[in-house]
């Protein structure tokens, strides 16, 4: 019974079982049904070659995404190793930045600029500001502190005197935007071009497909012959071959400006059709070229008439303008070669006056350098001085701690030796079995005097006890009572005294011996009994060293602690002790480095005494040298009194002299004059030749604004001639589409629903993925037409 509820039952009616149809899957990786298909063999072949294209459209696409990952990747690295080197130039350029500011506010003075307060920590920590919500933060506190860097800039300027450091400023100022205003259009020009490199890729590997070579070999090779539009033409036929890779590039790039190259922008979308019409069309006309070629072999020379070059007038128009343009050309190339010359001269003129305004100002700067120096060497000397009675100061509150720890470690040292001598003192009257002396000692008062007062308590005590007692047997003893009761209690006092006495060694032998007492002991037992005593007084002795070490062990497991604690204590002075060492020797090694040094200045300031003590000598015997002269020209100038007698004998042979002399100025000065007309002249032909000048310089000027108005006539033909060949394009795509049948238009329309959106019925989708169940024919000509 067990089995059968196991096993399946029989069935007992006589029905055909059917075997069940196995799912397998084939060489390419497609499942293929066991048993009986009806695929031919055809379509079986197309189904394979159809996996093998998806499959490689699909490993495009992969190899496409490592390419962009990796670009990523290493983009990232970058940005990493930026981020790096921007943080290094944060922190410089806070340092740069607030020591700017502290040299300009030393040059301005602190009455006209009000000072503010600028953190610069806070404008160039990094790490605060790496979020995106604090970014404006970063902003305002950087427009801040360039605000505050500016008025300090120009105030310095304004107290300098000079206005063309701000002209200056301007220029550079333009110069920059300028620059960044090239560097984006760089950047842009930069990812346009990885756009078009990308698609380029794509296409090269569509190119390299091996499954359309096997659809269709011939047409793969006329169409690889077809050049390919550039990255950014969004053709609708461009848009329906690429749904099997990126197509980012190519469908969201924009149409191509005017600025583009033209050859660029008349590419033209060639069909495979298209491409053999005018393959044959130009085998048509090599053909005709060589019969042509044959026929003109064929003809005699002598009858070979001249050949009449017939030029057009369009061509003659534009040769006599290319002409007149080269001559404006040259005039204007001339023109400008003058403004050069003139911009040089500007030039040179402006340098010089710049070079002598930046020698004033390096003058005035040398001086506030000066004067910047004297103060900081007295800001060092103050400040040295400041921080030498800083480490005088904390050397004194080292030394207090440390006085204040020795003094408590002292305190609790001398403490412990005080109960150790407590111990002793306990222990030595445990040895001597004196119960009261180990009582006082357990107490923790194990000083002296204490005990001797209270023993002189207990004696004074005792003598008044003594002395009562004296005072009633004084009584007893007088007249009243006669002499003998004195003598009896006497004898009293001293039984009981024995009594007592006895009593005690009653209870001691007791103790050994029991109750009973038999007389008189042999000498055996005596010396029994003497050594039992012994041992009596030896386990008593024994009883009170216990109570004294039970009393003491948690006075020692206390002193244990403190000691603990006072040998951590010490360990860490020593510690410190160490590192004060050995700084120490480091101040040693400094002290000695610079000992060495201030020997080397020493010696340096002694040779330039000694070179001062030359140059004093060479100074003194310059001096001595100068009074010799000085006496030689006092004898020169007796010499010269002595002439200037005989020249005043002189003077009627000069004033004969002087008349010829003034003859011949008179011929000078006629002379004079035409050379006056001469340069009259010379300026007036200057004067027409800056007119001259001028005029050329405004026909320079009209020539130029006539050659931008022809190119920007230029560029509106070429626009309406760029507009003329896309309309055309249109048209073409038009009539193509109008000769083919209904049935085209109906997959046409149907195709266009598959690859635009069908929402919004304008844009392109990312990603199509099909799957034609048609015939062979319908797959052949659909990879016809979108290779790849």
């Amino acid at each position: 019974m067990s089995e059968l509820s196991r096993k399946r039952p029989h069935t007992d009616d006589g029905g055909v079982t059917v075997a069940k149809k196995r799912v397998l899957t084939g060489t390419n990786g497609t499942p293929q049904v066991n048993g009986h298909s009806d695929q031919t063999e055809d379509e079986q072949i197309f189904q394979g070659n159809l996996e093998n294209f998806r499959k490689e459209a699909i490993y495009r696409r992969m190899k496409h995404y490592h390419r962009e990952n990796e670009r990523n990747i290493a983009r990232i690295e970058e940005l990493e190793r930026r981020k790096t080197t921007c943080e290094a130039g944060l922190a410089a350029m806070t340092a740069c930045w607030s020591q700017l500011l502290e040299a300009i506010r030393v040059f301005v003075k602190p009455d006209d600029m009000t000072r503010s307060n600028i953190q610069g920590k806070d404008v160039f920590n990094v790490v605060a500001h790496v979020d995106e919500e604090s970014l404006p933060e970063l902003h305002e506190a950087l427009g801040k502190t360039a605000t505050v860097t500016e008025a300090l800039v120009n105030r310095l300027i304004q107290s300098g005197g000079s206005e063309q450091s701000l002209v200056f400023k301007k220029t550079y100022w333009e110069e920059f935007q300028g620059s960044q205003t090239e560097l984006n259009d760089c950047m842009s020009e930069k990812e346009r071009y990885h756009n078009e490199l990308m698609g380029a890729e794509n296409r090269l590997e569509r190119v390299q497909s091996k499954t359309i070579d096997l659809v269709n070999p011939q047409k793969r090779k006329a169409a690889s012959k077809v050049s390919t539009p550039k990255e950014g033409e969004g053709t609708t036929e461009d848009t329906e071959r690429k749904p099997s890779s990126p197509s980012q590039g190519q469908s969201q790039s924009p149409t191509p400006g005017p600025e583009a190259p033209a050859d660029a922008q008349l590419r033209v979308v060639l069909l495979p059709e298209s491409v053999e019409n005018w393959e044959k069309r130009i085998a048509e006309l090599e053909i005709e070229r060589d019969q042509l070629q044959k026929k003109l072999l064929e003809i005699p020379e002598n009858q070979r008439g001249p050949l009449e070059v017939v030029i057009p007038p369009a061509f003659e128009k534009l040769g006599q303008a290319n002409a007149s343009l080269q001559i404006a050309l040259d005039t204007a190339q001339q023109d400008l070669e003058r403004v050069y010359q003139n911009r040089e001269q500007w030039q040179q003129s402006v340098l010089a006056a710049s070079a002598e305004v930046i020698e004033s100002m390096r003058t005035m700067m040398l001086k506030r350098d000066a004067e910047n120096a004297r103060l900081r060497e007295q800001r060092d000397q103050h400040f040295s001085e400041l921080v030498e009675r800083r480490q005088r100061d904390e050397r004194k509150w080292a030394a207090l701690v440390e006085f204040k720890e020795l003094t408590q470690n002292q305190t609790e040292r001398i403490a412990v030796l005080r109960s150790e001598l407590a111990r002793c003192k306990a222990r030595l009257a445990a040895n001597e079995r004196q119960e009261d002396l180990l009582q006082f000692f357990l107490k923790g008062n194990p000083d002296e005097v204490q005990l001797i007062n209270e023993l002189r308590q207990q004696k004074a005590d005792a003598e008044m006890r003594v002395q009562a007692a004296e005072t009633t047997l004084s009584q007893l003893g007088g007249a009243e009572q006669p002499l003998d009761h004195e003598a009896l209690v006497q004898a009293r006092i001293d039984a009981e005294e024995r009594v007592i006495k006895l009593s005690r060694e009653l209870e001691g032998l007791k103790k050994v011996y029991g109750d009973v007492y038999q007389g008189i002991l042999p000498p055996d037992v005596a010396k029994l009994n003497g050594q039992i005593k012994r041992q009596a007084e030896e386990l008593e002795r024994l009883n009170l060293l216990k109570v004294s070490l039970e009393s003491s062990e948690g006075d020692l497991f206390k002193e244990l602690e403190k000691l603990g604690s006072a040998w951590e204590m010490l360990g860490k002075q020593v510690e410190s002790k160490v590192f004060d060492l050995h700084q120490m020797e480091e101040k040693v090694t400094k002290a000695v480095v610079e000992k060495a040094r201030s020997e080397n200045k020493y010696f340096a300031t002694m040779r330039e005494k000694e070179a001062l003590e030359v140059e004093k000598k060479a100074l003194v015997r310059a001096q001595e040298k100068g009074d010799k002269a000085v006496q030689d020209m006092s004898a020169r100038v007796n010499e010269a009194e002595k002439t200037i007698r005989v020249l005043r004998e002189e003077i009627h042979a000069v004033t004969k002299l002087k008349i010829d002399a003034l003859k011949e100025k008179v011929q000078v000065t006629v002379y004079g004059a035409g050379i006056q007309a001469q340069l009259l002249k010379a300026e007036s032909d200057l004067h027409n030749l800056k007119s001259a000048n001028d005029r050329m310089r405004k026909r320079t000027d009209d020539d130029h604004r006539i050659l931008r108005s022809k190119q920007a006539e230029w560029d509106l033909q070429r626009r309406q001639m760029e507009q003329q060949i896309e309309r055309l394009k249109q048209e073409a795509t038009t009539r193509h589409a109008l000769h083919q049948g209904g049935s085209d238009n109906e997959v046409l329309q149907y195709m266009r629903t598959l690859v635009y959106c069908s929402t919004c019925k304008d844009k392109l989708r990312n990603v199509v993925i099909t799957k034609c169940m048609h015939s062979a024919y319908c797959v052949s000509a659909r990879t016809a037409s979108t290779p790849g």
